[in-house]
């Protein structure tokens, strides 16, 4: 197969003892004075740290935060990365939990409840810095990233954030694609040079490659793939490249 993925795989982050642990400081209700300390553990320094999605940097710390739940992201040098949720608490306020449903591969069929506990009733919610309604409910969404404010009549507010992917599944729907296209004989089966694609890591370590040579067409050698195959793949990578 011309212009193959023939590289050095990077590291096997399947694996990783990558970690990190954190710790937290309680915001006041209405304030953004809270703030995370994460601190990694194992895996290979030098680390890099964001919080929800944002732009890394090489301090665990994050100062000047709201009352709310945040996604905090560990990256080391072999580009592994672990992400958890962390809940700066509202102090004198209420908390807040969220829930998400898959979007569906370029279909706007994702939902994103957030549901408040404690606090004083009634509440609004805005989804990314939308106009306010009385429910926490959000349906007809993409994917995409998308944060939730809660306000109670005391004026406490409270974000939730979340992430919703397509949810293409690899097994269901990739791996067939990948085992009829592309590991077939003298190609990525694994009786040649090429990276094996029959090997489910191998896949996913090349997964950045694939969706673009898919998308240009160049991939696979023999054959072509119809628009939906190509759209599913693009859509499995940008979820995450998932073992889904």
């Amino acid at each position: 197969m011309s212009n193959s993925l023939d590289e050095e795989l990077p590291t096997d982050c399947s694996v990783t003892t990558l970690d990190f642990t954190s710790s937290t400081t309680d915001a006041s209700c209405g304030q953004s004075d809270g703030s995370i300390i994460a601190t990694a553990v194992e895996g290979n320094p030098p680390y890099a740290y964001a919080l929800d999605n944002g732009a890394a940097q090489t301090s665990g710390v994050f100062d000047n935060l709201a009352p709310g739940n945040y996604d905090v992201t560990v990256t080391d040098d072999a580009t592994c990365a672990v992400t958890k949720a962390v809940t700066v608490a509202n102090t004198g306020g209420f908390q807040a939990t969220g829930s998400i449903t898959d979007s569906g591969c370029n279909s706007s069929n994702g939902t994103f409840t957030a549901v408040p506990t404690g606090g004083v009733e009634p509440y609004s919610f805005s989804l990314n810095g939308g106009s306010t309604q009385s429910s926490g409910s959000f349906t007809n969404l993409s994917s995409g990233d998308f944060e939730v404010i809660i306000k109670d009549a005391a004026g406490c507010d409270f974000s939730v954030v979340k992430t919703i992917i397509s949810g293409v599944s690899y097994n269901n729907s990739v791996k067939s694609i990948i085992a009829n296209s592309c590991a077939t004989t003298a190609c990525h089966e694994g009786s040649t040079s090429q990276t094996n694609f029959t090997v489910f890591s191998n896949v996913q370590n090349s997964s950045s490659g694939i969706r673009s040579r898919t998308q240009s067409g160049n991939m696979p050698k023999n054959g072509s793939l119809t628009q939906q195959q190509i759209d599913v793949i693009a859509c499995w990578v940008d979820d995450g490249a998932l073992d889904n």
